[in-house]
């Protein structure tokens, strides 16, 4: 009733994490719940143990898999037979809990649907009357939403849109793809970022494990990262401006977010003292131009 994509994608991320969580837990009747999402599942036992390794279609995988990020995820590194990928178990979880992870895709996609189907029957005065209370929360998720973006190194008002867009897709629950993560930690090391701060970013993101989000940003501190420029974000669907949006990205010799970086604080130093030289005139006028007072007439005559 909200109409508001941020409220729904919040809910959505929480009910889909909820149920890869319960389906990873539920040995029993995981091959159905897995069959209600997926064309097919397959499972075999692994031997000398009471573990079962599943294998889901291919065309589910590759339906599923570009949503989530990591290694294990690229289909290269997942041994495919006769159109069956293998869920092998992987850090610390099982091969039903990796399973789990890809039905968690589906589900979003479903709540999702779902959502945007029953909006789409309500009308004006339905969602008046929810009117209050969505106010409510949404006043509540703009206040947790900047308490959990952390300022630190360049300006917030100087941030790339490119930079910011996805710190607040993460913040909000949103997935990034894989071009948006990469570049968002090769943005914040140039921008002067610790790698802690960097990890914060991710903190909320879909698919967040600190272990691997802290392997994977010291890498690219290690590494130094050059950040991607213009062109490779907007191939990469990582660019939100379109033109006319923000005059600076506008600009032709705008082709790296870092120079816009640049040129936001250098407009912002020129803006300070510019500020501070009106300041000090306007001070030195006021100086000049006041009544000079009995005490400071006796001070100017002894010293002259």
């Amino acid at each position: 009733a909200s109409f508001e994509d941020r409220l729904l994608t919040r809910w959505v991320e929480g009910e889909a994490s909820r149920a890869d969580q319960l389906f990873g837990m539920d040995g029993k009747n995981f091959d159905i719940i897995a069959r209600t999402y997926l064309s097919d599942i397959r499972s075999e036992p692994v031997p000398g143990t009471t573990e079962v390794t599943y294998h889901v279609p291919l065309v589910d995988y590759l339906e599923l898999c570009p949503k989530i990020t990591g290694r294990y995820w690229r289909l290269v590194n997942r041994p495919v037979k006769a159109g069956w990928v293998r869920m092998d178990p992987d850090v610390g979880e099982s091969s039903r809990q990796r399973t789990a992870r890809l039905l968690k895709e589906r589900v979003r996609t479903s709540l999702t649907a779902d959502c945007a189907s029953r909006i789409a029957k309500m009308d004006d005065a339905f969602a008046s009357l929810f009117a209050d209370p969505v106010d409510r929360i949404l006043g509540l998720l703009s206040e947790s939403v900047q308490a959990e973006m952390p300022m630190s190194a360049a300006v917030r008002e100087d941030w790339p849109p490119c930079f910011e867009s996805a710190v607040a897709e993460l913040s909000q629950g949103i997935n990034v793809n894989h071009t948006g993560r990469v570049f968002l930690a090769a943005m914040s090391r140039a921008m002067g970022h610790t790698p802690e701060v960097t990890i914060s970013f991710f903190a909320n993101a879909p698919d967040y494990s600190a272990d691997t989000t802290t392997y994977q940003v010291n890498h690219i501190y290690e590494r130094k990262y050059t950040p991607h420029g213009c062109a490779a974000l907007k191939t990469g669907a990582r660019c939100p401006v379109s033109f006319g949006d923000d005059r600076l990205c506008d600009q032709e010799w705008m082709t790296h977010p870092l120079k816009y970086l640049r040129a936001k604080q250098r407009r912002r130093y020129q803006e300070e003292n510019q500020a501070e030289i009106q300041a000090d005139e306007s001070t030195a006028g006021t100086s000049q131009n006041r009544p000079i007072d009995v005490a400071e007439s006796n001070e100017l005559d002894d010293s002259s």
